[in-house]
């Protein structure tokens, strides 16, 4: 079910039935954000699509650097999440609507208009950053391990309506972006691992005007494609000005980064420990197609997180120039030896996290990165997880990144207490004073801190939270016992004064 992962990190994204949040990992494992991962929440970047960041690429931000104000008085937004039933059984799902205050009443974004059309977002919704496009997953595709997804829009009254004649099957992955819908599937044929995919690009102004873009990913010039070694299933990050497309083609051992730029496909990097032969070797699964990405406001610069043999780096590209690249260090264990998986957490600073989860995000203006840091390091106990910021100056400029480089926005106490706060995506606000993310809660009914040692909503539940975008405390702002919220995403308060609605009205 990796599918779930796959969807897009600048689009507003929420799943409903499994929780996959994309990680450069350091144990050889995928992230436990929280202890029932394995078959609930249903979302990342950032998908989460698994949970994480998109969790953004920076799409949905206005230009301007990070301010502090911690008034509240500019968060007039709209928030969107999705909520899932929590009660073994269940499948209740859908998308909700608030204003990013505490216990601020949520409206329902999809439930009953997509249920008249017979669809519903059982299986998963996608909506794009203006509420005016959404994508129902209705079924499982046959023979591709892709999905059928049915495209949708929100009328004047803010009701969700299929429509019949738009329906794509064998989905990989799919990302709205501007007015277009990207996606790719799976070429027929394949029946191994290794497999090729397509990615499509239509105007959602014109369903009929569609463009296949990339014909076969990856392509057949690639060695590891030519070998069979390649893994790819299907994932792709689109630039906000949808010039271009960061693809990853990874191996149990390397990594191929190639940029579509202006209609044209190339190879970018080659990211190999030990190459011999035309060829990568080693031991391990240390890469994937998801592995987090963030592409800046303006598009110029795309950043990578990866982990190798003895290290975790951050890289930098430019898609203006494919040639200027460089990258940095934020832990190393050579000085132990060479199995980053096995030293990582040996190896760590208390500064330092050992894995980077769901995709990160750009400032508004491209000068900072944010990203979900974490350290699961003891297995009897929640992962210490914490949302930095780095600056883009120490970002390739051939020295580590130390301790007065990443900045801890969140500073969460480690252990299991609610304070704790496991985090799996995020976003900025509009004017970029804000993080929203969701993460375990900290506060039970009525908001009030939890007294019992028996509750497990602190290990098992998601809730939303906003913080100053310069760090600080974080104010949970859902508490639903019921349902889980999960991957908000900020979007402008849409209008419906046609129908005479007031969608988010100020509450006093």
């Amino acid at each position: 079910m990796k599918f779930w992962g796959r969807f897009g990190a600048s689009a507003l994204l929420v799943m409903a039935t499994v929780f996959i949040t994309a990680t450069v990992t350091a144990c050889g494992t995928e992230d436990a954000a929280v202890a029932d991962t394995a078959s609930t929440d249903g979302t990342v970047d950032g998908s989460d699509a698994a949970d994480g960041s998109d969790a953004t690429d920076g799409t949905d931000s206005s230009d301007g650097a990070i301010t502090c104000d911690d008034s509240g008085a500019d968060d007039d937004y709209a928030v969107v999440f999705g909520q899932r039933y929590r009660l073994p059984g269940q499948d209740d799902f859908d998308l909700y609507m608030m204003r990013p205050q505490q216990a601020y009443p949520v409206q329902k974004l999809t439930e009953l208009s997509l249920k008249d059309d017979g669809a519903t977002c059982k299986l998963g919704c996608e909506v794009d950053d203006l509420l005016r496009f959404i994508a129902v997953t209705i079924e499982q595709a046959p023979g591709t391990g892709g999905y059928t997804i049915q495209l949708g829009r929100f009328n004047s009254c803010l009701e969700a309506k299929v429509e019949k004649g738009t329906k794509y099957e064998g989905i990989a992955h799919l990302v709205f972006a501007g007015d277009y819908l990207y996606y790719s599937q799976q070429l027929p044929g394949c029946t191994g691992a290794s497999c090729q995919f397509s990615i499509t690009r239509v105007d959602l102004n014109n369903t009929a005007d569609k463009k296949l873009i990339v014909p076969a990913f990856p392509p057949d010039d690639d060695d590891d494609w030519k070998r069979g070694d390649t893994i790819y299933g299907g994932f792709f990050r689109v630039s906000p000005d949808g010039e271009s497309i960061v693809l990853l083609s990874p191996t149990i051992r390397s990594q191929r980064v190639y940029f579509w730029t202006k209609g044209a496909l190339s190879e970018v990097d080659y990211l190999c420990e030990a190459p011999q032969g035309g060829s990568c070797i080693g031991a391990g699964s240390l890469y994937d197609d998801e592995d987090p990405i963030a592409i800046s406001p303006d598009s110029k610069t795309v950043v990578l997180f990866s982990v190798s043999t003895a290290a975790m780096r951050i890289h930098k590209y430019s898609t203006e120039n494919p040639a200027d690249k460089s990258s940095s260090t934020l832990l190393n264990v050579l000085q132990l030896g060479s199995d980053y998986r096995q030293l990582a957490c040996a190896a760590r600073e208390a500064w330092q996290p050992v894995s980077v989860v769901g995709q990160p995000t750009f400032t508004q203006d491209g000068s900072q990165l944010l990203f979900i840091g974490q350290a699961d390091c003891d297995e009897n106990q929640k992962p210490m997880s914490n949302i930095y910021r780095v600056d883009m100056t120490d970002v390739g400029d051939l020295t580590p990144i130390d301790e007065g480089e990443l900045v801890n926005l969140t500073n969460n106490p480690e252990g299991d207490i609610p304070d704790n706060k496991v985090i799996s995506t995020f976003t900025l606000s509009p004017d970029g004073k804000r993080i929203l993310f969701s993460a375990t809660p900290n506060l039970g009914q009525n908001y009030r801190p939890f007294t019992g040692t028996n509750d497990a909503r602190p290990m098992s539940d998601t809730e939303l939270y906003k913080m100053s975008a310069c760090g600080g405390e974080a104010e949970q702002i859902t508490n639903d016992v019921a349902y889980a919220a999960f991957r908000p995403r900020v979007l402008p308060i849409p209008d419906a004064s046609g129908c005479g609605k007031v969608p988010l009205p100020v509450v006093e």
